[in-house]
């Protein structure tokens, strides 16, 4: 079979963004088998800037209409933001059948992203987003959230499956190391610094947790509400706060290993990797009871509603009450959402798409 997956940036481990990381798991797979291309208009996701994104837009339409011209079986759009390219390949008669992947809505929700160009950026790519619901043959969605807030927001036609998504390779090939009783504890976090992500409600945990000394907070990532929370750390004075930067791939492993509990306060994911990959590592993870995040995800999680309770929470777990019995449950648990499953599922659904012209 000859496949197309078409991505905003290049497909590659460790890219920090996660429907990058999805197209190259998939990339990995497919290809053992399969023709498969890679089609991407960026090589870097920190080269995602303005001018990166006004090519993507404009000028890299012109390699999606040569690509409508080509003899691929099946043309996968692994990122809903290139849902224009679905449109594109349509006007231009592409012969291939055209899956695209729908990891969250929320370019379509009001105040998730703040600031003039990103208000400006959000209207543009929630037209590419509806392009992918209306042009597509095929859906798959990586989370059931998705799949609802597809039903509520743009009403969904035609046919999808849900299919979700799983923690990174080597954190469920390699051994997990036994825990051990450290005089101070790790709080950990990877991910991307905004608005989103909810980041500063670990600062106001640390806070409650500031006359404590054996508690860290270890903040990994980048994004728009770093100077913000940068000024709320200094003028609360919390020593217990340590902003490290990206979290490069090759290290990726040894951070997880590096924490005694991940909080990962988010009000929104699809189906979210950070919680996944640190499950898959025996990590006790903290979440946010009001989210949107999938309930299979989030099975043996345990829920706060507040700075006060999440800083109660993360002293009963780090004091013992987080058993090794409930420790390698979660393991086996997180280490049921496999990317040879995840590949498996969607080389069914080319299939079909591909024998059956009317799927």
């Amino acid at each position: 079979m000859k496949i197309a997956l078409v991505n905003s940036i290049m497909p590659q481990p460790g890219s920090g963004d996660g429907m990058t990381e999805y197209t190259y798991q998939l990339y990995k797979r497919l290809s053992k088998n399969n023709k498969v291309d890679l089609v991407y208009s960026i090589r870097e996701s920190k080269r995602n800037d303005i001018r990166g994104l006004t090519y993507t837009y404009f000028l890299f339409s012109k390699r999606i209409m040569e690509l409508a011209r080509k003899d691929y079986d099946i043309i996968h759009i692994t990122n809903q933001e290139m849902g224009f390219v679905a449109r594109i390949l349509k006007e231009n008669n592409s012969k291939a059948k055209v899956v695209v992947t729908i990891h969250d809505l929320m370019r379509l929700k009001q105040g998730y992203n703040r600031g003039f160009l990103q208000k400006k950026y959000d209207k543009l790519v929630s037209q590419s987003v509806k392009d992918a619901f209306e042009y597509s043959d095929y859906m798959i969605f990586s989370a059931q959230s998705v799949e609802k807030d597809s039903a509520r927001l743009l009403k969904t036609s035609g046919k999808w499956s849900t299919i979700l998504l799983g923690p990174r390779d080597e954190f469920t090939r390699l051994k997990v190391k036994a825990r051990r009783n450290p005089k101070s504890f790790a709080i950990g976090y990877v991910g991307a610094l905004s608005h989103r992500k909810n980041v500063m409600f670990i600062l106001r945990t640390a806070l409650e947790m500031k006359a404590d000394n054996k508690y860290k907070f270890v903040i990994y990532g980048s994004g728009p509400d770093l100077q913000k929370l940068l000024r709320f750390k200094q003028e609360k004075g919390l020593d217990n706060v340590l902003f490290m930067g990206f979290a490069p791939d090759k290290r990726l492993l040894s951070i997880y290993d590096s924490f005694d509990l991940f909080l990962y306060p988010t009000l929104e994911e699809g189906s979210s990797l950070p919680m996944l990959d640190a499950q898959a590592r025996g990590l006790p993870v903290v979440i946010m009871s009001k989210n949107m995040v999938d309930k299979p995800v989030t099975k043996y999680c345990f829920k706060v509603d507040s700075e006060s309770s999440a800083a109660g929470m993360i002293k009963m777990l780090l004091s013992g009450k987080y058993t090794e019995k409930e420790r390698k449950r979660e393991i086996q648990y997180a280490r049921s959402f496999s990317w040879d499953m995840i590949s498996s599922k969607t080389m069914r659904i080319y299939a079909k798409l591909k024998k059956h012209s009317n799927l």
